[in-house]
């Protein structure tokens, strides 16, 4: 493997790492955000 290679693998698995963790923090936003709003509004109803 050359050095190209070597940079354009880091590169490559940097980017699908970073696309990883803004998918796992967007979905565990969605998942809080109507959890919280309903527990707030069932304990005021």
């Amino acid at each position: 493997m050359s050095a190209q290679e070597a940079v354009l693998v880091t590169q490559v698995s940097q980017a699908l790492h970073a696309s990883r963790i803004a998918i796992f923090t967007q979905n565990s936003a969605r998942a809080k955000r109507p959890a919280t709003a309903n527990s707030t509004s069932n304990l005021y109803t």
